[in-house]
């Protein structure tokens, strides 16, 4: 077999230290610089898929924060170009690829798709309201309070799947040293990650107290006197660095012959802690402290033939475990009754009372985001409240007054904690999905590594133990909320697959069950339809408006565009609102506006810049709201008119009666 074209990964990670740098010295305008990044990109996808997995994964630390950053959206132009790229390849060579572990990795689509929002009509009317180009920028940036936020996510899910399984086929022919040197150049990039960090922590921080952005790159230097390099949040550095640190320690036991890299990797071990102990990090050093736990008993399970040793490691560390629980529970005054029915009571008041800990002295803001995650859902249980839901249904589903935006508003964007949110979102069904495939993906792990020897084997345990790292975090943060984090672990995941593919490709698991599978997510997805069917859309839903403005006679109003919907209140059977057409030549081009509700429709001339009183019969229930839609025959854009800054669809005034 010939062997396929690539480009050295390390060279890649030097070609990526130097970019950025020039980029900003140069200094090339932004825009330019992105063309160049995503040309070369392409270029390197068509010269070799393998290069560019690597290059796609290198990439990773420069994406670390929110999807909506500016220029964030570039990742996924990479990661498209790579998938788009490598399906037209295979089908143009009608080359075979494999795909392992089909029957859970569909599981995990099929619950994803199948976890459409339970408000799906506030979709559906913002559908209608909203020109085509407002879903689609709303789509890219990803912003988490968007009406399209749960496609996004959808997405990023199924092109994560996409990945992983690019990853697994550009690569099922390589050896082990062809997967060393990726994971060699993310040594070398982690050195460079460190280093700006602490640069930019340690100086220029005290040029420049304010955010500077390159391509969406925070240069601030630190968030909360920690360093940040790169990201825009410590957190997020912790959670790239800390999966890696099992790799080095992998890489310094594999090259402890060879100097060079014996230093390399040295440097950037003790880089890495110090950046994670600078930035406090607490799940690091927690997920840090289990893997400390959890290696000695593999390593005395894989070097022992007798079940004996392991068994007494077991013990052990169960007795510490327990050791350490007891005192809690004892200072906890749990140990005067019966525990079990003490943590009952605790889990009924906690799920009763958002405020159950906080009366105890207990001030952690995720215990009221993770509270709101459980009362989600309770709400929906099988398949969630949808993909994406949870900051958009975040003030419906909260059960307190107690709010201070310091505290917690600022945090709602997320449940800061991967498996609440997915229980959240996606239900028992969406958990039991990913569980079984990442079940499926470890198994596989534990069978190879059994039955190989020296190297391989320890590889399979560094990349096991980077997963198990990723994964522990996502205890206290939505992980897979950052997009890059998400593409890490879907490539991560194919490593740790073709480091096992004698297992993973062999795997049956799921066929036999994939049926009854099937048969009870039908069955969820009905009870999905009839949530999603009775539910009300929230009183002052609106859609196709622009933020309030402050009108001469001190009230507020909104413009609309085309199109708008909005849910209004009656007032003694009536919906009152007023309008106004406040557009260059009115008088000359009078607005006309369509205004209909269920069983009724009007339509209203504006001739001038007075507003319009209109009353309009309500069929609503009392104490209900009513949908009104909104229509008018043209809309002004000032940018494009009149050359001013303003670049909204312009096209009538709508202010409520309340």
């Amino acid at each position: 077999m010939a062997r396929t074209k690539t480009i050295d990964p390390v060279w890649s990670a030097a070609f990526l230290i130097l970019f950025f740098p020039a980029a900003i010295l140069l200094p090339i305008p932004e825009t330019g610089a992105a063309l160049a990044l995503v040309a070369v990109f392409f270029m390197v996808t068509i010269y070799s898929r393998k290069s560019a997995t690597a290059l796609l994964l290198l990439l990773a630390p420069f994406f670390l924060g929110s999807s909506n950053m500016p220029y964030f959206w570039l990742l996924d132009v990479f990661i498209y170009i790579l998938i788009l790229v490598w399906a037209i390849s295979a089908l143009a060579r009608k080359s075979g690829f494999v795909i392992p572990l089909k029957y859970p990795v569909a599981l995990v689509a099929i619950a994803a798709m199948f976890s459409f929002p339970v408000n799906i009509k506030e979709f559906f009317l913002a559908l209608w309201a909203e020109p085509i180009s407002n879903h689609a920028y709303l789509w890219y940036i990803g912003f988490t309070n968007s009406h399209i936020y749960h496609l996004k996510v959808l997405t990023n899910i199924l092109s994560g799947i996409g990945l992983f399984y690019v990853t697994f086929n550009v690569y099922r022919n390589s050896g082990r040293d062809e997967i060393e040197k990726v994971l060699r150049s993310l040594v070398v990039m982690a050195i460079y990650i460190c280093l700006a960090g602490v640069i930019l922590y340690y100086t220029r921080i005290a040029e420049n107290h304010g955010m500077q952005s390159y391509l969406g790159l925070s240069l601030v230097g630190h968030v909360w006197q920690s360093i940040t390099s790169f990201s825009y949040n410590h957190q997020y550095l912790a959670q790239w660095l800390t999966p890696l640190i099992p790799i080095v320690i992998y890489l310094i036991f594999r090259d402890r012959k060879e100097k060079k890299w014996l230093i390399i990797h040295g440097v950037s071990m003790a880089l890495i802690i110090f950046t994670l102990a600078q930035g406090g990090q607490r799940s690091a050093y927690i997920s840090i402290g289990i893997m400390t736990l959890i290696t000695p008993g593999v390593i005395i399970y894989l070097k022992s033939s007798r079940t004996r040793p392991v068994l007494v490691y077991a013990f052990c560390v169960a007795a510490l475990l327990a050791f350490v629980a007891s005192g809690r529970l004892a200072s906890g005054g749990f140990l005067s009754g019966d525990a079990m029915s003490k943590l009952v009571e605790v889990w009924a008041g906690y799920k009763n009372d958002p405020l159950y800990f906080m009366r105890r002295g207990v001030l952690e803001p995720r215990f009221f985001l993770w509270h709101t995650a459980v009362v989600m859902f309770g709400f929906s249980p099988l398949l969630g409240i949808g993909l994406g839901r949870y900051h958009y249904l975040f003030d419906y589903f909260y059960q307190s007054d107690w709010r201070v935006f310091e505290d917690i508003g600022f945090a709602s964007g997320t449940a800061h904690s991967l498996y609440l949110q997915t229980l959240a979102e996606q239900g028992i069904i969406g958990v039991a999905s990913w569980s079984v495939f990442t079940a499926c993906l470890f198994i596989a792990a534990i069978r190879s590594a059994g039955q190989k020897t020296g190297a391989d084997k320890w590889l399979i345990i560094a990349v096991s133990s980077s997963l198990i790292m990723w994964l522990f975090m996502g205890v206290t943060h939505n992980i897979a909320h950052v997009r890059s984090m998400g593409m890490v672990f879907w490539i991560y995941g194919a490593i740790l697959a073709l480091l096992s593919r004698t297992h993973v490709e062999s795997s049956r698991v799921g066929a036999r069950y994939f049926r009854w599978a099937m048969a009870g997510m039908v069955i969820a997805l009905v009870w999905q339809v009839s949530l999603a069917w009775n539910w009300t859309v929230r009183e002052g839903f609106a859609s196709g408006v622009y933020i309030k403005e402050k009108q001469p006679d001190g009230r507020y109003a909104r413009w609309s565009g085309k199109r708008a919907v909005w849910n209004i209140r009656p007032i003694k059977s009536k919906i009152r609102f007023s309008v106004s057409a406040p557009l260059p030549g009115i008088g000359q081009k009078p607005q006309k506006v369509m205004v209909w509700s269920e069983n009724f429709e009007t339509k209203i001339t504006l001739a001038s810049t007075k507003w319009k009183n209109v009353a309009i019969p309500s069929s609503a229930q009392p104490g209900l709201s009513q949908i009104v839609w909104f229509e008018t025959e043209y809309v002004f854009n000032p940018k494009k008119d009149a050359a001013r800054s303003d670049d909204r669809d312009l096209g009538v005034m709508i202010r409520i009666d309340e």
